[in-house]
């Protein structure tokens, strides 16, 4: 359940309220210049917190989608960089300023993902238009691709980044 905290969070430019319909849509911005047109969809119900982008823990081994891990409400969250996920390439994570939390709609993992800025609210899905999944992109990973004016809106499978990339013996074999 959400505090009245969390509902006037300084971090979001609109309120996210209760959820009572369908579920919202949130956009978060990646660090990095070359991913400046790319923003991410993610539903208001998977958004679980916001904090600042402080140093946390690299992984071991550090490969290159997992970024390390950082103390969050008590446990230990995986930090993954979504662009090298989505096939964007490495995001800047020195840029980041904030982490979002974000819950995976099937499995019980959270993942911690550096954002740029404040999150916002797509107030009119009209305006996103279907696209073709474009070269590079890692389609496994992707749940849709739209046009929103002069950018590109991801829609993100975390399920399928929490069972492949995070847990692969959960997920079983991976998809080629």
């Amino acid at each position: 359940m959400r505090t009245n905290e969390d509902q006037a969070n300084p971090l979001f430019r609109v309120s996210v309220g209760m959820q009572t319909g369908p579920a919202k849509t949130l956009l978060l911005r990646l660090p990095g210049i070359p991913l400046q047109r790319i923003v991410i969809g993610i539903s208001a119900r998977q958004l679980l917190g916001i904090q600042p982008a402080d140093a946390f823990a690299p992984w071991p081994a550090d490969p290159p989608r997992w970024m390390g891990v950082v103390e969050w409400s008590g446990r230990q969250v995986q930090v993954i960089d979504l662009a090298a996920c989505l096939g964007l390439g490495a995001s800047d994570y020195r840029m980041a300023r904030r982490l979002a939390f974000l819950r995976c709609p099937r499995n019980p993992g959270v993942v911690a993902v550096p954002a740029m800025g404040e999150m916002i609210q797509l107030e009119n899905t009209d305006d996103a238009r279907p696209a073709a999944l474009e070269k590079g992109l890692a389609g496994e990973f992707v749940r849709g691709v739209f046009h929103l004016g002069s950018e590109l809106l991801l829609i993100p499978d975390l399920d399928a980044i929490w069972e492949q990339v995070l847990h692969p013996a959960v997920g079983g074999p991976r998809r080629v």
